[in-house]
């Protein structure tokens, strides 16, 4: 009998479904996306990208600290050949590598709401910036607003922000009478969208207008389209516009129109208002 009891009680037990302790919400995120082409041979370059986002929230706070970079580099082979005929003619090669594309930018920013689901929030941010071949050295600026939420389902997710703030710029030719610090107005809008269950749409916009000169103002507009592989593992098309209405300068160098050219110096002209930048990287989510 003591064993059927035991046998019984064994039983019952076992049709009980087992009660585990669900896991905390992981409190901080990180993402990485990284890109690279190199071609090597009679053609030479490198194309290197690299963004990486980390996150952190509390109960009304969120941080968020992103670091990017892109840098290209090309080789142009010249050839050319001497010889007293073609049949011993000597082949010449020279290479010159230059860095056609040069942005690198880190930054920080925190939000808070006074109370949980409020649609209004405050936030301070800072970055800095580099972008030599459009006639950027480096850029440090600090911005102070709030916003509102207008859509935070899982589905859609989107905000606009109003600032204030402070820049301090250093051109890479510097003209008389710039102004190295100045103050800016600041607007910033963030959507993302999910497209069924495996693609997700970003659109970010910022808008900053220089409070000493009004005509100096730029924008960026920054979009992606993520397809999930895995839980980790994503693949990531990126599309960014940057306009700046008055652009910095950049340095010329004028040669004579003699053999052989002679270098006169440089001369400085404004750089282009847009910039374009495409990308398709790897994601990865830690």
């Amino acid at each position: 009998m003591r064993i059927l009891y035991l046998a019984a009680l064994c039983s019952c037990l076992s049709a009980q479904e087992p009660t585990t302790a669900q896991p905390a919400p992981r409190a901080w995120t990180n993402v990485s996306t990284l890109s690279f082409v190199a071609t090597d041979g009679n053609a030479q370059g490198q194309t290197l990208g690299f963004a990486n986002e980390y996150g952190y929230k509390w109960s009304l706070s969120t941080l968020s600290l992103k670091a990017s970079a892109v840098r290209a580099n090309s080789t142009v082979v010249t050839r050319s050949a001497t010889g007293t005929s073609l049949d011993d003619a000597v082949v010449n090669e020279q290479r010159i590598t230059t860095t056609t594309a040069e942005m690198f930018g880190v930054g920080g920013r925190l939000d808070h709401r006074l109370k949980e689901k409020d649609r209004y929030y405050g936030f301070v941010a800072a970055n800095w910036e580099r972008n030599r071949p459009a006639g950027l050295d480096s850029k440090t600026s600090a911005i102070l607003g709030s916003g509102r939420i207008w859509a935070d389902s899982d589905a859609t997710k989107f905000r606009t922000d109003l600032g204030v703030g402070w820049s301090h710029e250093r051109p890479v030719v510097i003209p008389d009478g710039f102004k190295t610090s100045y103050g800016t107005a600041n607007l910033n809008s963030q959507l993302k969208q999910k497209i069924g269950t495996t693609t997700l749409y970003t659109m970010d916009l910022a808008v900053s207008d220089n409070l000493s000169d009004t005509q100096d103002w730029q924008g960026a507009l920054k979009q992606g389209l993520t397809v999930s592989i895995s839980k980790r593992l994503a693949l990531k098309v990126g599309y960014d516009l940057l306009y700046r209405n008055r652009p910095n300068k950049i340095a010329v160098e004028v040669f004579t129109t003699g053999l052989p050219p002679v270098s006169l110096g440089t001369v400085a002209i404004p750089a282009k208002k847009t910039d374009s930048v495409a990308t398709t990287s790897l994601v990865v989510t830690f």
